[in-house]
């Protein structure tokens, strides 16, 4: 990782001052669901740390470091929320994988970010509505969960809690899958999805119940 710069510390009037550090301190494993940790692939040239407001996706910072620093610290920033991702840039420019997105909030001191990056496997993402107000229950009620389940290399099943609107399955290894989804015991099939490598998320369509 490459080296924070030194805290500046200076005396006024009696008083201890320290410079704030709002900055993000990025680091990334790559992984295979099988063999664990792995090194870059040689043609992974750099990875993008890139940072975006909230409130302005269009104002990103971007810092760049070599694969293999496995970590690396942003630019300033301005305090507020941001969402953080890293991108792995091979010899040619191309963005070949990317990590999952993380909301952060930047304060004032260093806000720490850790990604893995599966070189194996990717993800299915799901969103979902209610055409009236939802009836979710409580925790020991079937209805507090939306279900979905993937079935082809690998069966697995992910339960949500129906309040949070969004969810996030996997790592799966790469394939076609067929899916289900429903709420509580109550579903239905959707139409079969292909899951791809490096990390890349599969987003269904989105559901109403």
């Amino acid at each position: 990782m490459r080296k924070a710069l030194p805290v500046l510390i200076a005396v006024s009037s009696g008083c201890l001052q320290v410079e704030p550090s709002q900055r993000v301190d990025a680091t990334w494993s790559l992984e295979r669901l099988d063999d664990g940790e792995q090194a870059c692939p040689a043609t992974w040239r750099e990875v993008r740390l890139v940072n975006a407001a909230t409130d302005r996706p269009e104002a990103r910072t971007v810092d760049r470091f070599a694969c293999t620093d496995r970590g690396g610290r942003s630019s300033q920033l301005a305090q507020g929320a941001y969402t953080s991702w890293l991108e792995f840039v091979d010899a040619d420019d191309r963005v070949v994988a990317t990590s999952l997105p993380q909301s952060i909030e930047v304060g004032p001191f260093t806000t720490d970010v850790a990604s893995t990056v599966y070189l194996d496997a990717g993800y299915a993402s799901l969103a979902w509505s209610y055409d009236d107000e939802p009836f979710c229950g409580d925790s020991f009620n079937p209805l507090q969960w939306i279900q979905l389940s993937l079935t082809g290399p690998t069966t697995i099943t992910s339960l949500f809690s129906c309040h949070d609107r969004q969810g996030l399955a996997g790592p799966f290894p790469p394939g076609r899958y067929t899916v289900w989804v429903g709420q509580g015991l109550i579903g239905h099939d959707r139409p079969a999805i292909t899951i791809e490598a490096p990390n890349r998320v599969t987003v269904l369509p989105a559901e109403t119940f």
